[in-house]
């Protein structure tokens, strides 16, 4: 394994070696490039008395950094409380009561420096680049001493500094990340299950990091681990499939690695969910570092991506480690499935990856079960429609995309009239449903015939499970009206379109209710909640709401009936049934009029 960084390690041991060499050196590389690692290495390397290693992050003056280099001193002494304090570090003098009883005035004296200092994180101070460079100035110029700073460079000097460093940087050397001489270091830091199998792919891991093009080994470090939970949780029966945890591999390092450079965001991964066309710019990103990685799984989260949209989203931008999920995703995937758990329309609908027998008895499955109408399930179901369109295409076949589409159209239209086909929750968003595709799969491109038809039996499946939900209205508004009467707070929260019981807040479904019989429950005098109700017809209304117009004409019905049980009555009664009228109802109608 060649040493990529040898040319700058010989020439710092040189430097060491160098008695009042009259300049400083500097060791520049990004953040996370393993420049502190390198030199760690060397001062490691060197016999006899060791180089001072002094951090500098976050001090602000000469006397922090001489706090700073005190404490990186301590444990020269030997003394346990030297040792102690040393390795708390110059924070400890801020918050650690210092009496010194542990440790002799002539210990002071052993706090000589050693003739080389190295100050790491140079670009981390507090300090302006003058200070800095006076500070390693004096050490250079008036103590005769070697001195190795680290730095990223590209965030320390402005053009203005280019002179000042020149006068005492003498030498300015780079680190390049070296991938091959790190990734040891950084499997050793994992479990040893993962650990076997990414020693195993290595390579791959060296030419994802190599791809990337970052240079931060840290950011690395932190995909590896990443991985490492999603690895832990995965079942044994997958982590025998190598080629899918190879695809599995590559596609988590290489999204990881840009969402963590932030070339990648929470937009560009729900995008995956998406059908690029068109060459739209939002999609920039995504084809960038598609192109990046020669991957097009990072631009898709369907069409049988290892990693899927929603999985990318929970795995890599929350951190959210699901075991029943991503082992129930993975085993819908064609790399992982196990061709005993696979149903016959997966089967076609892989096809492209299964023997061509295979298929075929498949298919003939699963004509027999479209047949007798066995598919139910709607998400499943969609995915059945996309297969069958498909069957004259891949030759199981010799109908047409029109026949094939009426086929469907016919099932729709029979499991609607059997009321098999589940009826649309109640609490459900229609704009869910065009990024709904189960079972690790897409759904056909809109702009082709194929997917055209498919979208018409999406669409088309989707209302008569609405119809359904209609159809459904009758039979529980009578069910509102015994609640009516026994349990009003029920009756206001499932009208309501707060809370997660609130499951027909945005259904229209009293626009079935029978208007006769909820005013004669309304002003029945056995009913003790009547301001319940009232109140909970106010809050239903007083926010406009294109999913419930479909009961305007309902509540206009029912005000002209109280108002007309209104004048029948006298006295206290007719005040109180009129003043609730006025104050919950009466505005709604009102501000309706006049939106017309």
């Amino acid at each position: 394994m060649s040493d990529i960084n040898k040319a700058t390690r010989d020439y710092l041991c040189a430097y060491i070696d160098r008695p009042d060499p009259g300049f400083a050196v500097m060791l520049k590389a990004p953040w996370g490039a393993g420049k502190t690692h390198l030199i760690k290495e060397i001062i490691n390397e060197i016999e006899g008395k060791k180089p001072l290693y002094v951090s500098l992050f976050g001090v602000g003056s000469m006397e922090e950094v001489e706090q700073a280099i005190f404490m990186a001193s301590l444990p020269m002494l030997g003394t346990d409380w030297a040792k102690a304090v040393g390795r708390v570090g110059k924070m400890a003098l801020k918050f650690i009561p210092v009496d010194f009883k542990g440790i002799k005035p002539e210990d002071f004296l052993k706090l000589e420096l050693p003739q080389t200092l190295i100050f790491d994180d140079l670009e981390r101070t507090r300090m302006a680049p003058r200070e800095i460079l006076g500070t390693i100035n004096g050490f250079v110029e008036h103590q005769g001493r070697n001195v190795i700073v680290l730095a990223n460079e590209k965030k320390l000097w402005g053009k203005k500094n280019r002179k000042e460093k020149e006068k005492v940087i003498g030498r300015t050397l780079t680190v390049v990340a070296d991938i091959d001489a790190a990734l040891d270091a950084l499997f050793e830091k994992l479990g040893k299950n993962v650990k076997g199998f990414l020693s195993e792919s290595r390579g791959i891991v060296v030419e994802i990091f190599e791809q990337a093009g970052y240079e931060n080994l840290r950011t690395l470090e932190q995909a590896l681990w990443e991985f490492e939970r999603v690895y832990n949780v995965l079942e044994e029966r997958f982590l025998k499939k190598t080629e899918g945890m190879v695809a599995l591999l590559r596609l988590f390092l290489a999204l990881t690695l840009e969402v963590k450079a932030g070339t990648l965001g929470l937009a560009d991964l729900k995008l995956r969910g998406d059908i690029e066309y068109n060459n739209k710019s939002k999609f920039e990103n995504l084809r960038k570092t598609g192109q990046k990685y020669g991957n097009e799984e990072i631009k898709y989260g369907r069409y049988g991506s290892v990693i899927s949209t929603e999985f990318a989203i929970a795995l890599i931008w929350d951190g959210a480690i699901n075991s029943g999920k991503i082992n129930s995703t993975l085993a819908q995937h064609n790399l992982f499935i196990e061709p005993q758990d696979e149903v016959e329309w997966q089967t076609v609908w892989w096809v492209w990856h299964r023997e061509a027998a295979v298929v075929e008895a498949a298919f003939v499955e699963m004509t027999k079960k479209f047949e007798a109408r066995e598919y139910l399930e709607p998400e499943a179901l969609l995915q059945v429609f996309s297969v069958w369109l498909n069957t004259f295409e891949i030759g199981l076949s010799n109908k047409k995309i029109d026949t094939l589409e009426a086929e469907c159209q016919v099932y729709i239209a029979d499991i609607e009239a059997a009321k098999t086909l589940p009826a649309t929750k109640p609490d459900s968003h229609s704009y869910n449903r065009e990024n709904s595709a189960t079972y690790g799969l897409g759904f056909p491109h809109r702009d082709t015939a194929r997917g055209d038809a498919f979208w018409r039996l999406h669409d088309e499946m989707y209302a008569a499970q609405d119809r359904l939900l209609l159809g459904s209205y009758e039979e529980y508004c009578s069910k509102l009206l015994g609640w009516m009467e026994t349990d009003p707070d029920r009756f206001s929260t499932v009208l309501s379109d707060t809370g997660r019981d609130g499951v027909y807040g945005f259904r229209p479904v009293l626009a079935a209710m029978d208007k006769d019989k909820f005013v004669s429950k309304l002003v029945d005098p056995s009913i003790k909640n009547q301001e319940s109700v009232f109140k909970t017809l106010k809050y239903r209304y007083q926010k406009p709401s294109q999913e419930l117009v479909d009961e305007r004409r309902w509540l206009s019905g029912v005000v002209e009936l109280l108002d007309a049980h209104a004048k029948a009555l006298k006295g206290v009664k007719k005040h109180q049934l009129e003043s609730k009228m006025e104050f919950n109802l009466r505005p709604i109608i009102d501000g309706w009029i006049s939106d017309n």
